[in-house]
């Protein structure tokens, strides 16, 4: 029974990695909507080249300058 059950999740493993779609070359295919609605830069300012997170205060501030820039 053991030697069952390991054979079919071996056996499932591939389908799971292969149900992502890929383009023709390999690449994830990033295909969809996509939304832009968000105050977070999708780069890091300069000023913050060497910081791993935000803090609360640069996050507020991202967040206040963001929108006010939609106004």
């Amino acid at each position: 029974m053991r030697v069952v059950t390991v054979v079919l999740i071996l056996s499932a493993a591939p389908m799971a990695v292969s149900a992502q779609q890929k383009t023709p070359w390999g690449d994830p295919d990033l295909q969809g909507v996509w939304s832009n609605q968000t105050p977070i830069p999708l780069e890091r300012p300069l000023a913050l080249a060497d910081k791993a997170t935000f803090t609360e205060a640069e996050s507020a501030e991202i967040e206040r300058i963001a929108r006010a820039a939609c106004r």
